[in-house]
């Protein structure tokens, strides 16, 4: 064929069509003839779009704040993409969210390398969720997020409100993160052959169906906390993380100048209110028979208390739903 320049002109050229029904890939590439050069590059699997993620890169900052940090993750360059997936053929020959047996795309948090779900209602950690992130047609998947959890002082009523204690933003960070961590353990050598976890090796090896599932802020409604922990069955048995929501203790921002030895400074939570779900405990340490079991929260005194007077001091509490991958468990929530 001849290919026109488009400073004039025209060379001689070579179009080849790749397709790879099992994956699925499809590209038509227009090679310069002359020098081998690859000219155009077309994917012809109709996608809708190439998908995007909106994702925390590790967690949120640390001081409770809800100015929204996450960047935007691409598949392909993009003029709005803050980071572009490193694409490794052998790595994940497909987008995240393709599942190779079934379809070009799930349009949700389900993948080859990954399977991210909501789980409210089961404290137990073998269990796995039923309801992915709402669908997203367009690929596009950066859903909302909005700290509720913080912000409503940890209100059960945010699991019945419209943000639903934004759970498909927590569920997608998961999925994404999950995935991000299975690129980058397989470059250092956890690969089908080495029993990974991927719903299709692509007759590389091994056994097949067994994608890492996510369990985003498992057992919140049934109220587990401070907690995440991974499920690692045979090769061809899906492994699961639970990755539950936590309490984190904000420290008193001024100190006493002087305090009891058998004391230790109070925590408070000035967004705590008595009908929030916090925990409640001691600032001393009394035996722990003697600890309150209400779980409503009450004011936090001003200046350190010694065991024989032991208020009750709140910790407040964040979502640590929106799961970041690390390299020890599979992913992590956030402070």
């Amino acid at each position: 064929m001849a290919l026109p320049l488009p400073q004039g002109g025209v060379v001689p050229a070579y179009e080849t069509f790749i397709l790879d029904n099992a994956a699925p890939l499809a590209f038509t590439h227009v090679i310069n003839a002359l020098t081998g050069q690859v000219v155009l590059r077309y994917n012809e699997v109709d996608y809708a779009g190439e998908p995007k993620w909106e994702q925390f890169p590790a967690y949120p900052g640390l001081d409770y704040s809800s100015t929204d940090t996450r960047e935007t993750w691409c598949w392909e360059p993009a003029p709005d993409c803050e980071r572009v997936i490193a694409q490794d053929p052998g790595a994940t020959p497909v987008a995240w969210d393709v599942d190779p047996t079934k379809g070009p795309t799930t349009h949700t948090t389900l993948g080859n390398n990954a399977r991210s779900y909501e789980n409210w209602d089961d404290a137990d950690p073998f269990s796995v969720g039923r309801e992915p992130a709402q669908r997203r047609p367009q690929r596009d998947y950066q859903y909302p997020w909005t700290n509720q959890w913080y912000e409503q002082g940890c209100s059960p009523d945010v699991y019945r409100s419209d943000a639903e204690n934004d759970i498909d933003a927590a569920t997608s960070n998961l999925f994404a993160g999950h995935n991000q961590m299975h690129d980058w353990s397989y470059r250092l050598g956890f690969t089908e052959t080495t029993w990974n976890a991927q719903v299709s090796n692509f007759e590389r090896g091994e056994d097949d169906s067994d994608p890492e599932q996510g369990n985003a802020q498992a057992g919140a409604r049934v109220g587990v906390r401070d907690n995440a922990n991974q499920i690692t069955p045979p090769d061809g048995q899906a492994g699961s993380l639970p990755l539950l929501q936590g309490r984190l203790a904000r420290p008193r921002r001024t100190r006493p100048a002087a305090r009891p030895s058998n004391s230790r400074a109070v925590m408070d939570s000035p967004r705590a209110s008595s009908g929030s779900s916090c925990s409640c405990r001691h600032a001393a340490w009394p035996p722990r028979s003697s600890w309150p079991t209400s779980s409503r929260c009450r004011s936090a005194p001003s200046t350190a208390i010694s065991s024989t007077s032991a208020p009750q001091a709140c910790r407040s509490t964040v979502s640590v739903a929106m799961g970041a991958a690390t390299a020890w468990s599979g992913a992590t929530g956030p402070a």
